[in-house]
């Protein structure tokens, strides 16, 4: 017997040894709504994906690449194998609030300008608020203000316009998904929600946050990160994954007269933060700093051609995305609030 999806909507999760988080992470995804569910196996090697298949039975697809492909390529692997006409990327490490699933569609069918939905993201456990959706500066770092917050606190809106929604919890109809190329594939891990969300707006696409819809999410679980405990923690593997990336990204997505601002002054700024690092005793930040302008010098010439696609399909200007952007330099801020970031294992 076919399962039956009434909602045409397919879950994808990407796990590389995520052990028992994915049967809570799925288990509460079909609580949350029929919705089709496809694991992609990155390779895993501690029986997980067999757990999921022995739990689930068929109410679960489970690929298996044999090998770590990365958050990106496993997550357009799973939108091609997907039936649903809405896609809901969503990480092992997070699990569905009742409702959310019903109330992230809801958006898109009353409001056709939105291309790119997210749900609250709260920590797991608690009613604190891990996200509502980012802003970035001017280099690509990330911001959110409501960050920390207290859920009941939000403003009562029911949606919150934002420049991009974490990759943990993203739905995007599936039409646009495949429109826009899926995610970019020359970003491993790190920076390629950014990405997407970044050309939705580019296509003439809204990207929002819901208040009503919640999700609970660990973080860090598959990668050290983030700051917890008041001190700014990070793996040098992040540090320089995800400032490639960004730095991949705002030379693709930029216009003309972006990019120039952005190159002519990017690369003294990624100087003097590697120098500083030195000053202040962190060797492996500045060689994660080096190893990031190293990486993306070597992928220049793929990342030009993809600024040549992504600009071709460009529909707005820089200033009608812009202007969701923080004024701050955001990575200064983190470092004055949290410190400078200690080392955790990659």
């Amino acid at each position: 017997m076919t399962w039956q999806h009434p909602s045409r909507m397919t879950a994808v999760v990407v796990n590389y040894n995520g052990g028992a988080m994915n049967i809570e992470c799925i288990r509460s995804l079909l609580c949350a709504g029929e919705l089709e569910i496809v694991l992609v196996d990155n390779g895993s090697t501690d029986g997980s994906a067999e757990s999921v298949e022995s739990e689930f039975g068929s109410r679960a697809i489970v690929i298996r690449t044999g090998q770590n492909l990365g958050f990106a390529r496993g997550c357009n692997i799973g939108a091609r194998r997907a039936s649903g006409d809405y896609l809901l990327f969503f990480n092992n490490d997070a699990t569905a609030n009742g409702g959310m699933t019903a109330n992230l569609l809801e958006v898109f069918r009353t409001d056709p300008t939105i291309g790119v939905a997210g749900p609250a993201v709260l920590e797991a456990g608690s009613r604190i608020v891990q996200s509502t959706g980012y802003s970035v500066d001017r280099w690509g770092f990330p911001e959110d203000a409501t960050s920390g917050l207290a859920y009941d606190r939000l403003p009562s809106a029911p949606t919150r316009e934002a420049f991009y929604v974490s990759g943990c919890a993203l739905m995007v109809p599936h039409a646009l998904f495949d429109e826009l190329g899926g995610f970019d594939e020359g970003m491993f891990m790190f920076a390629e929600d950014v990405d997407l969300c970044w050309r939705a707006w580019l296509a003439g696409k809204r990207v929002v946050t819901v208040r009503g819809a919640c999700c609970e999410h660990i973080g860090g679980a598959t990668v050290a990160t983030a700051a917890r405990a008041g001190t700014y923690r990070a793996s040098a593997f992040r540090v320089a994954e995800r400032e490639k990336n960004t730095m991949r990204m705002m030379l693709a997505n930029l216009g003309s007269a972006g990019l120039l601002h952005y190159v002519l002054l990017r690369v003294p700024v990624l100087i003097f933060e590697a120098l500083a690092a030195l000053v202040l005793g962190r060797t492996w930040l500045a060689g994660a700093y080096s190893a990031a302008l190293c990486g993306a010098v070597k992928r220049l010439p793929d990342t030009l051609r993809r600024r040549r696609s992504v600009q071709g399909a460009r529909r707005v200007p820089d200033s009608a995305i812009t202007r969701l952007w923080s004024r701050h330099y955001a990575k200064a801020g983190l470092m004055k609030r949290r410190g400078i970031p200690a080392r955790t294992p990659d």
